[in-house]
């Protein structure tokens, strides 16, 4: 984060939870991950996007095998915990470290889970709030920040402190500067805000829709965008998937093998909104369950699940594709399963994945996030200098579609 980009900064009570010294990593944590590790037979895809993880963080190949397999362990744990607790499953979390010993987070007493939770895996109870209700504060918080008139906002939760974190980019008119200075935001928000709220307030634009002008997959006479998935709706017809902020498309093109061809595209639904940024079209082709997952290998991939916003642990890698850029991105983690951020003259997205970096570029908008063979889901743009994500597993309630797979 550039320092001369922020003007200031407020932090209001948003103390860390502790973590509990009794329920702190067995050293021999990562030898048990490794010996899973050694179990596992890996597909092709998974080796491919592993190295990849590996080389965006120097790590080893073992080191990117065994950080995949605790966030396996993670997604089957949390699966198991919201059937027991329900909403008082918050999350869970990876260490940086790969192999380490990751923590989970509930509600209640941590006692409450520790004969479900594997030995090593660390426990934090006593959150200040269930999963719901931090979500539930930050709808709260963006929808006054769009009130007070600010015209580029990004909420998102965090789960391991129990805060709503908010960023805001300043007026341009100095009569309003008195609300440029966090306290005087913040002083204005409810009761029930008035704690565990961070708010930052930015000098300089912070979000894009990576749409642009260029010779890339999807495009109309003046715009371009990426494709992300093949989906059908519930009379099983079939289609593919771009950005709901991209205009409406007129033609979709095929580079591959060394052919090209063109098809023509009609817009069938579009949503930019509570349940993301994701429209659909109809083609004049067979759609299958295939993925270009990159440009440079000029390759396919199956499609065989679709990763549920649940089943996302914070320090996951997802990988990344558009067609602008042109190359497959394993280089950011999971920063926080529901962001929202309001982009200037285009409103408000809502549920979003918020990515530890931005990698796509102008052209890269609707593009899949992947890892191996599971859609995870499709590009937006940045949102405080950081990707996000429309998740596939909404698109149902966005436009009435779900991804196809094999």
């Amino acid at each position: 984060m550039k320092m001369e980009n922020i003007l200031a900064c407020l932090m209001l009570f948003a103390m860390p939870l502790q973590a509990d010294t009794e329920s702190e990593a067995d050293p021999s944590f990562r030898i048990m991950i490794d010996h899973r590790v050694s179990e596992t037979e890996y597909p092709q895809t998974a080796l491919d996007d592993l190295a990849l993880i590996a080389e965006a963080r120097d790590w080893s190949l073992a080191d990117a095998k065994a950080q995949r397999k605790v966030t396996e362990i993670l997604k089957e744990l949390g699966r198991t915990l919201r059937a027991e607790i329900g909403d008082d499953y918050i999350g869970a979390a990876l260490s940086p470290l790969p192999g380490q010993s990751p923590t989970i987070y509930v509600k209640g007493e941590k006692q409450s889970v520790l004969e479900i939770v594997a030995e090593g895996i660390q426990v934090q109870g006593n959150a200040p709030y269930s999963l719901s209700e931090l979500k539930s504060r930050q709808k709260q918080l963006h929808g006054i920040l769009i009130n007070y008139g600010y015209e580029q906002i990004e909420t998102n939760i965090d789960i391991t402190s129990g805060t709503v974190n908010a960023t805001v980019l300043r007026f341009e008119d100095p009569r309003l500067d008195v609300l440029v200075l966090p306290a005087s935001v913040t002083e204005r928000l409810p009761a029930s805000l008035q704690s565990g709220v961070s708010v930052t307030i930015k000098t300089e634009s912070f979000v894009n829709l990576d749409a642009s002008y260029g010779g890339i997959e999807i495009h109309n006479s003046t715009h371009r965008c990426t494709t992300g998935w093949v989906v059908e709706d519930s009379s099983g017809n079939t289609g593919v998937t771009t950005a709901g902020h991209c205009p409406t498309m007129t033609e979709v093109e095929h580079w591959a093998s060394g052919s090209h061809s063109t098809h023509d595209v009609t817009l069938e639904g579009s949503h930019f909104g509570e349940h993301g940024d994701v429209s659909w079209y109809s083609t004049d082709s067979s759609d299958l369950a295939y993925f270009y997952f990159d440009g440079l290998a000029n390759e396919v991939r199956e499609v065989n699940s679709v990763e549920a916003v649940s089943d996302m642990v914070i320090g996951e890698t997802v990988c990344v594709y558009g067609v602008a850029s042109n190359s497959r991105d394993c280089s950011a983690d999971i920063e926080s399963l529901s962001a929202s951020c309001t982009y200037t003259g285009h409103g408000t997205v809502e549920n979003m994945i918020l990515m530890d970096d931005y990698l796509t570029i102008g052209g890269d908008s609707g593009g899949g996030w992947s890892y191996a063979n599971a859609a995870y889901g499709s590009t937006t743009g940045s949102c405080d200098d950081k990707s996000i994500f429309s998740p596939a597993d909404n698109y149902d309630d966005a436009i009435g579609v779900t991804v196809l797979t094999q």
